[in-house]
């Protein structure tokens, strides 16, 4: 049996096959719906970590990655792997190319708040696979977030409707109640907040196919944990670090980065596999946004998050990413 897979920890949610071929449902996704979104940022489990992950967990399956351009991606499905691993961007490939999901008949969905705003088009991407995939899993460390409604299109993904309701708008109907926005240009502007006792009611919907592990339940949990990400940089930027590495100064678009010592040396090499590097004048140097983005993807699974950082030009990529995505600050 081949898979698809987000990520191989235990299942948290499940459905059961929910199309047939051919079949029209009210809110399928048409797909038209999905249009590639250029600038997600990468998945949480970048490749290194999705392989090792994979060989320890599953290793009696065979896995690809669909990374990269779009030959890779589909060289990942054409290579006959037990699981390949997909992130945002790729889920935006897949649901333009559905023909590469044949053979498949599970996916699993990590981090699924990620897709909790159905109007975006990479939850539209998300959705069209769900239509086209017989088992979803989906997982999640904070599955209620900010609001109670960012669970009806995950949920819609799972069962079509069936628990939830097939309308988004009746969905926030029933759980939230409209209050006038004070000062707002209009008077259809409302704030709708949440209902007293609808988490208890939704969680009951959803407990035939929810598996909940709550603190109590992981007594062997350690108290701090703590994990290593690695960020894949590509083959340009490997070829500026050992540049930079054998010979203390490095050429850029940018300008000229020049390293007197040993000591100077290796903080410019930590700037550089950072983002940015300082030249002579103090001017900034950009190389590169994928560690920034690794971040920010993390910062967007999360209800809350505090991120450190080493220099000035990585707090400024991460607030302009921050922004761009609209993570408010304190």
């Amino acid at each position: 049996m081949r898979q698809l897979l987000g990520t191989p920890p235990p299942h948290v949610q499940q459905r059961r096959p929910r199309y047939r071929e051919n079949d029209q449902l009210p809110g399928r996704l048409a797909a038209d719906d999905a249009r590639a979104t250029p600038g997600h940022c990468p998945a949480d489990y970048p490749p290194p970590i999705l392989g090792a992950d994979a060989n320890s967990y599953l290793p009696e399956f065979s896995w690809a990655v669909a990374h990269g351009s779009p030959a890779k991606r589909q060289a990942a499905f054409d290579s006959g792997a037990d699981i390949i691993f997909l992130n945002h961007d790729g889920v935006n490939w897949v649901a333009e190319n559905l023909h590469v999901l044949k053979g498949f008949s599970h996916c699993t969905v990590d981090e699924y708040t990620a897709y909790k705003n159905r109007t975006t088009d990479r939850s539209k991407a998300m959705g069209l696979i769900a239509n086209e995939i017989e088992y979803i899993t989906m997982l999640s460390g904070t599955p209620n977030s900010n609001r109670i409604t960012d669970l009806w299109f995950p949920a819609f993904m799972l069962d079509g409707g069936k628990r939830l309701g097939e309308s988004f708008y009746k969905f926030q109907q029933q759980t939230c109640t409209p209050m006038d926005i004070p000062g707002a240009s209009s008077p259809y502007a409302k704030n709708w907040v949440e209902k007293e006792g609808a988490r208890d009611v939704v969680a009951q919907l959803l407990s035939d196919i929810t598996i909940r592990h709550v603190l109590e339940d992981c007594v062997d949990m350690p108290a701090n944990t703590r994990r290593t990400l690695q960020v894949e940089m590509p083959a340009a930027v490997m070829k500026q670090y050992r540049e930079l590495e054998k010979r203390a100064v490095l050429e850029t678009a940018g300008g000229v980065i020049t390293a007197v010592h040993a000591g100077a040396k290796a903080t410019k090499i930590l700037q550089l596999l950072s983002g940015a590097v300082y030249g002579a004048e103090g001017e900034i140097i950009k190389i590169h946004p994928h560690r920034a983005e690794l971040v920010i993807d993390l910062v967007l699974q999360r209800e809350q998050s505090v991120v450190a950082f080493n220099w000035k030009h990585e707090r400024d990529s991460l607030v302009a990413l921050a922004t761009k995505h609209k993570i408010p600050s304190p």
